[in-house]
């Protein structure tokens, strides 16, 4: 049983139909006003389990209603997907506090309003599966400085849950999808580039790849009970699906008469360099790697 939300078009109605397709039982979740209804109504014509969940995510009290709607309906909740997101498109130096607000509200709080109460239940039943949707913008992406923001917390928050989740059978990983939706165009002509006509060539030679379906299918996988990778981020772009990381250089360890800002400077690219970079698994993983090689340089 799993919940999808922001489910009424994109890829939040591909993850919900292709989850479906796997004999998944579904709730779809979207705002008032939205087709939400007549897509749950369109999977069970097809056969399929689904369920409409007419809720903002927006809201800590009308999150928790999703969780309770589909725990009375169904008595447990196995997987959830956060996938609701909006975008309000403005440089960093113009953003105003109520589109910043807008956008934390849906993206980041969203994630938690829905993600609290899923997971609570997630530990009682001792298993679940959480997917948060985050995005390729956390690498930055001038004009949606908010987005970008909202979408790097849902990525360090997805950290988190893993840590906390791990001893309850709780699997939490992230995505960063690109497909051709409404909301994705938005993000490639609001405004145009100097350099844009590179960036078209190269959707244009993917555009018959560029369907959100083939996101959905490694949502799918994600979700799936044979999948036990945790706390790991993964790209799907037409048709390429690989893991994403932030890494730390091994860099350059100083002696302990060497911490300037003179002898920094003098080693600075081996500080920028990233062979043998470390992927860090918790906070705590890049202290016991440093540590280890403060023992190798005392010799000890």
């Amino acid at each position: 049983m799993i919940v999808v939300t922001g489910a009424a078009r994109g890829l939040g109605k591909a993850y919900a139909t292709t989850l479906a397709q796997n004999r998944a039982i579904v709730v779809l979740n979207d705002i008032p006003g939205s087709e939400v209804e007549s897509v749950a109504e369109g999977l069970r014509a097809s056969g399929a389990q689904a369920l409409a969940s007419v809720h903002s995510v927006a809201s800590p009290e009308e999150g928790a209603a999703i969780v309770e709607e589909t725990l009375g309906r169904y008595g447990r909740i196995d997987g959830l997907v956060n996938n609701a997101g909006i975008l309000r498109n403005a440089p960093f130096a113009k953003l105003s506090a109520d589109e910043l607000l807008g956008v934390l509200a849906v993206n980041l709080h969203g994630v938690l309003n829905v993600g609290r109460p899923a997971f609570r239940a997630m530990q009682e039943a001792g298993y679940g599966r959480i997917l948060n949707v985050s995005s390729a913008s956390v690498f930055g992406y001038a004009g949606f400085s908010a987005y970008a923001a909202s979408k790097g917390a849902v990525l360090a928050l997805t950290g988190t849950m893993a840590q906390e989740g791990s001893q309850a059978g709780i699997k939490v990983n992230a995505l960063f999808p690109a497909a051709t939706t409404p909301m994705a165009d938005s993000f490639h002509t609001s405004k145009k580039k100097p350099d844009a006509s590179e960036l078209d060539a190269a959707r244009a030679r993917m555009t018959a790849r560029f369907h959100p379906e083939g996101v959905a299918e490694l949502v799918a996988v994600l979700m799936s009970e044979a999948c036990t990778v945790t706390n790991e981020a993964f790209s799907a772009i037409a048709g390429r699906y690989a893991r994403v990381s932030f890494a730390v250089a091994n860099g350059w360890l100083a002696e302990d008469d060497e911490m300037r800002a003179d002898r920094i400077f003098a080693h600075f690219d081996q500080v920028r360099d990233m062979s043998g970079a470390l992927i860090p698994e918790n906070t705590q993983s890049e202290i016991m790697a440093v540590s280890r090689r403060m023992l190798e340089l005392r010799g000890n």
